[in-house]
């Protein structure tokens, strides 16, 4: 497969555009069904591949979307290990020596 150019932008602009088709594409699930169904779509009108290769392209788009997946994940779990700057003093908070 080529360089893509994949961004978070790009991401929300097609879950914008689901969302206008369809509202239930607001949720995740929803929406990856109409990715999914998407792709099925383009690859099973592309006349040039047999179906033997059109299967191993599945296969080989599985894996890269398992990839972006552990990817995703291992960020997120990243922020979340990060430790949370205080914002500053909250109100009613006892310090000693405050009376």
């Amino acid at each position: 497969m080529s360089e893509l150019r994949f961004s978070g932008q790009l991401v929300q602009q097609l879950l914008n555009t689901l969302v206008q088709h369809d509202e239930r594409a607001e949720e995740d699930s929803v929406a990856t069904q109409y990715l999914a169904g998407t792709i099925g779509f383009l690859l099973g009108r592309e006349e040039r591949l047999n179906r033997e290769q059109k299967d191993e392209i599945l296969q080989e788009l599985s894996a890269f979307a398992a990839r972006v997946v552990d990817d995703v994940e291992s960020h997120r779990e990243a922020d979340q290990e990060k430790p949370q700057q205080p914002s500053g003093e909250a109100e009613g908070v006892w310090r000693p020596g405050m009376d």
